[in-house]
């Protein structure tokens, strides 16, 4: 009876333990010299997904990855040589391959006779959350000192992909950045051999959708096919069974996506994924506002240096273009009235005025033309007319000119270029030629000048060809930029302000042309000018330059004419030649004078009005 009495007592604490193991909060794990698995309890069921019934009797390197079984061996082994483990942590590996670390506490149990090693018994504690949690706050960590310390982008990334190698596949990662202005989305960085990283339609991507939305969005193999077949996207390589888009945000837009997707691992990414993406992005985004901005201040500093450049050239330019020909015009002009200068002596030094006058009228006109040009103020005045009309002006400008040099100046015009009507601005098309024209004859010393036209799909091509001097290859790119000459030192071989060529590209372009030129040095040069055209009406022929000759006509009856004019010199010459005609004239030195005079003077037909004065201008004096 006692023997009996003893078993039952036994049996019940057998049963107690066992209940105890089994019901613990804590994962415990029992296994035998062998490494076979005695116990099991429903907290490790729990944990690994694995069934008591499915481990038990099994080895127990059936719960380690086999990666790193040699390195847990040896701890295991020691725990079964007499050493307890206290807090030693063990990578787990779940039924469905997800890997736990556990931090695992063991004892051993001798049999009580003999004090022989029986079995170990482990209990342990699943610290991966506290683990990611740590392992995440060091990738931030290291990310945002990349932030802070990377000298690119590329670097920068670099470090992101790296760090996140440790809790999810990076193995297929990219950032996606946005343009707005084109509504495109380019790869900055793509580690995907399965896709290209050219640009593409943001509104035909996964990207796009992100970006658009403003969201993370985490979508599977099927959601990818059905919102592919929905909105008709143009998906790109092959369509993974993970997609993770997170956006890249500033203040005030966005500006990219940071992608990973699995095309193995339907469950590579969740939520928590999400999370981390987030705040990585959020960093990523910092940093490339601060490049953008970056970028910016250098882009200003350069505009500000070419600025200075541009004012530097301007300065020396329009010391000498203006004070070559004011020497000229004053030399010249204090020889007019010096004693016995022949006749032949008069005409030349007045012809030689007229010049300086002329060259001096041309450089004041380019610097004010590119000034508009370079503010962006130059009006456009369209109105219809035919091709003919300025071809024809152009031509007969420069036929003296190229008489005077021996050149062999060619007009290269087909019939049906009459038929041509533009809706543009006239005078500025004609101002384009005739730099265009100045710059052949500049540097055209024999040979031949040939204006031409004809006609393209939907545009008509002017052209200017020469056998002048030619142009470098390794210049040509230069050739439109203000002040550039073929000769920029101090040798000055040709006179000129250096800026016709850009004005002429900056009107071709203001009216919605384009101009290129082709060059070889010691062959010369074609300038081709293309600008949109209209058909006009077949029976549309060129028209009949009409010839206007100034000529003084006295007036066959006095007239009063009041002449508002602060400069003295403006109003003597002014004067000198109404004065010729017999008029009556009135003078006023600004606006409120001439107001007051012709309040009280009823004789007067006539106001000639300047338009800048003191006191009231000519814009405000004919409003009272």
């Amino acid at each position: 009876t006692e023997i009996k009495q003893s078993e039952e007592s036994l049996k019940e604490t057998s049963d107690y333990l066992e209940n105890l193991i089994n019901r613990a909060n804590a994962p415990i794990v029992v296994w035998n010299y062998g490494l076979i698995v005695s116990r099991f309890n429903h907290a490790f069921e729990k944990l690994t997904g694995y069934t008591s019934e499915e481990i038990i009797g099994k080895k127990l390197t059936t719960l380690f990855p086999h990666d790193r079984l040699d390195e847990i061996m040896q701890i295991i082994d020691e725990a079964s040589s007499g050493k307890n483990l206290d807090s030693v942590e063990i990578p787990v590996i779940d039924k469905d391959g997800k890997q736990h670390i556990i931090l695992l506490n063991s004892a051993n149990i001798y049999s009580a006779t003999e004090h022989h090693y029986v079995a170990t018994i482990a209990q342990g504690q699943d610290i991966s959350g506290r683990k990611r949690a740590d392992l995440i706050h060091r990738i931030q960590y290291n990310i945002a000192r990349a932030v802070i310390n990377s000298e690119s982008f590329n670097e920068l990334v670099g470090v992101v992909k790296q760090e996140l190698q440790y809790v999810i596949d990076t193995s297929y990662f990219s950032i996606d950045l946005y343009e707005k202005k084109t509504d495109t989305l380019s790869g900055e960085l793509w580690a995907d051999e399965k896709a290209e990283s050219t640009g593409w339609p943001a509104a035909k991507s996964l990207s796009g959708l992100v970006v658009k939305s403003g969201k993370s969005m985490l979508l599977n193999h099927d959601e990818i096919i059905e919102l592919d077949e929905r909105l008709q996207l143009e998906l790109k390589g092959t369509i993974a069974s993970k997609w993770l888009g997170v956006p890249l945000k500033t203040s005030h837009e966005t500006i990219g996506t940071v992608v990973v997707q699995s095309f193995t691992n339907s469950d590579a990414y969740d939520e928590v994924t999400i999370e981390i993406f987030e705040v990585i992005a959020s960093q990523l985004s910092i940093y490339i506002d601060k490049m953008r901005h970056e970028q910016e201040i250098l882009q200003a500093k350069d505009q500000a240096e070419a600025g200075d450049r541009l004012k530097t050239a301007f300065m020396n330019n329009i010391s000498h273009e203006i004070r070559t020909p004011l020497n000229g015009i004053l030399g010249f002009g204090q020889m007019m009235v010096a004693e016995g200068i022949t006749a032949e002596e008069k005409k030349e030094w007045l012809s030689i005025l007229h010049s300086s006058s002329d060259r001096l009228v041309n450089t004041i006109n380019d610097f004010m033309d590119i000034s508009l040009i370079a503010s962006g103020n130059l009006e456009i005045n369209s109105r219809r007319f035919g091709l003919d009309e300025v071809l024809m002006s152009v031509r007969k400008a420069f036929s003296n000119s190229c008489m005077n040099k021996g050149l062999d100046y060619r007009y290269t015009v087909p019939e049906e270029v009459g038929k041509v009507y533009l809706e543009s601005d006239r005078e500025l098309i004609e101002k384009v030629l005739n730099h265009l024209m100045m710059n052949a004859l500049k540097f055209t010393h024999k040979g031949f000048i040939e204006i031409g036209a004809c006609m393209l799909d939907g545009f008509v091509e002017v052209y200017v060809r020469d056998s002048g001097i030619g142009i470098a290859k390794n210049t040509l790119d230069a050739v439109f930029k203000a002040f550039r000459q073929l000769d920029p030192g101090n040798t000055r071989l040709y006179e000129g302000s250096g800026l016709g060529l850009a004005i002429a590209e900056g009107v071709v372009k203001k009216l919605g042309g384009a101009i290129t030129v082709e060059s070889e040095i010691g062959v010369g040069s074609v300038f081709r000018v293309t600008l949109p055209f209209s058909q006009a009406d077949p029976v549309f022929k060129p028209s009949t330059a009409i010839e206007c000759h100034t000529k003084i006509v006295p007036s066959p009856m006095k007239h009063t004419i009041l002449i508002a004019e602060d400069e003295p010199t403006n109003f003597m010459l002014i004067n000198l030649i109404l004065r010729r005609l017999d008029y009556i004239l009135i003078h006023a030195l600004n606006g409120q004078e001439a107001v007051d005079e012709v309040l009280r003077n009823d004789d007067i037909d006539l106001v000639l009005m300047d338009l800048k004065m003191p006191v009231m201008t000519g814009f405000e004096a004919p409003e009272l």
